[in-house]
């Protein structure tokens, strides 16, 4: 699997790039930063590009 994937995890925004099937990098924010608003931008982008709505992960409820 290639693709991308964009949620939040307690205060951080993540933005999972999938390069194979096990294998990825992870991009993280904290919510609110500028750096944040652009891994969401990216997110929207991306699922403009394909035509679907991103695919989310994460666990907004947790807390690091």
């Amino acid at each position: 699997m290639q693709g991308m994937k964009i949620g939040e995890e307690g205060r951080h925004v993540l933005m999972r790039v999938f390069l194979t099937d096990h294998l990825y990098q992870d991009f993280g924010a904290e919510k609110g930063t500028p750096l944040a608003q652009v891994l969401e931008r990216i997110g929207e982008d991306v699922a403009n590009a394909l035509q679907q709505a991103p695919e989310e992960f994460g666990d907004p409820g947790k807390t690091h």
